[in-house]
């Protein structure tokens, strides 16, 4: 019976033929021309293609040299750097997940070590794309691109969660400090980190009050200085950035008053931080809450008055 059966069917010859020809304009097309595109971004430099087949229902791919460029057919792993095979394999998983209709969520660990700065820019923003279709988890040691990621999910408007994961004094891991990641420069873009170790130090018993006031006053000069890089410089030269960004030098409008401030408030500022030898004569000047409730207030009234003199 199994053999009248497909003897009735006939030949399956137009069903392969379609079968390859949807394969290839639905299934290799598109990731190739997807792959490349994602190779690309990542960097330029690396010359490699993928060879896709498809054989019943199975779709098998191996990423090799591209030919034009490696006409004697080396293989990919005496070639490429650690770095580049990295990178290959970043915009192979781009792809897959990208047009992966089924793919609600995805998660990697530490995707672009050894990346070139512009490299992690790229792989930041690549996530940050596809973060606003699906889930995406991210664990790195990376504080470059941690900075990186939040700067362009910040750009495309898509909401970002960080926590801080560390391990336990023995070693074991799993501790996990729930939206509390090591800070980036643009969460000092205000007070706030001030605001909370006031609020805290105003009731804290005294050793631990003097602690939290020098975080506080410490946090009030990282404050001050995103406020010279991005308010009074206008972000001309940034510290994650190679370039200088030297059309924003029409935003820069340097008024004395605020400079001759910013500096005297700065001074005043180290004089209650544990990074620097203080002298003699003011060890015994502790500060209280209400100075640096009062510091905080004097940043916040020079923040305004900058940008009503904009």
């Amino acid at each position: 019976m199994v053999l009248n059966g497909r003897q009735n069917l006939g030949s399956t010859h137009k069903i392969t033929a379609k079968h390859n020809e949807l394969f290839k304009e639905l299934v290799t097309d598109r990731f190739l021309q997807l792959f490349q595109a994602n190779l690309e971004d990542l960097n330029r430099n690396v010359k490699v293609t993928i060879e896709m087949h498809g054989k019943k229902g199975e779709t098998v791919r191996q990423i090799v040299l591209n030919p034009a460029s490696f006409p004697n057919q080396c293989s990919v792993e005496s070639v490429l750097s650690d770095s580049e095979k990295r990178i290959v394999a970043l915009a192979d998983f781009l792809t897959e997940a990208t047009l992966d209709d089924s793919c609600t969520g995805i998660i990697l660990d530490d995707p672009v070590t050894s990346f070139d700065l512009g490299s992690r820019k790229v792989g930041a923003r690549k996530l940050a794309e596809l973060a606003r279709t699906r889930l995406v988890v991210v664990f790195t040691h990376d504080l470059v691109f941690l900075y990186q990621i939040k700067a362009q999910a910040k750009v495309l408007s898509v909401g970002t969660v960080t926590h801080w994961v560390q391990r336990h004094h023995d070693g074991t891991p799993g501790r996990v400090f729930l939206n509390n990641s090591p800070a980036c420069e643009a969460d000092y873009n205000s007070a706030h980190f001030a605001r909370e170790h006031y609020a805290r130090a105003k009731s804290a018993a005294p050793e631990e009050q003097q602690w939290l006031l020098e975080q506080g006053f410490g946090a009030l000069r990282t404050a001050y200085e995103y406020f010279i890089i991005f308010d009074l410089l206008a972000g001309v030269i940034q510290r994650f950035e190679e370039r200088v960004s030297f059309g924003a030098l029409a935003g820069v409008s340097l008024q004395q008053e605020i400079v001759a401030e910013v500096i005297s408030r700065m001074e005043g500022l180290s004089r209650h931080i544990d990074a620097h030898l203080h002298s003699d004569s003011f060890t015994g000047e502790k500060p209280t809450p209400a100075d640096l409730f009062q510091e905080i207030d004097a940043f916040e009234s020079l923040r305004k008055k900058h940008k009503q003199m904009g």
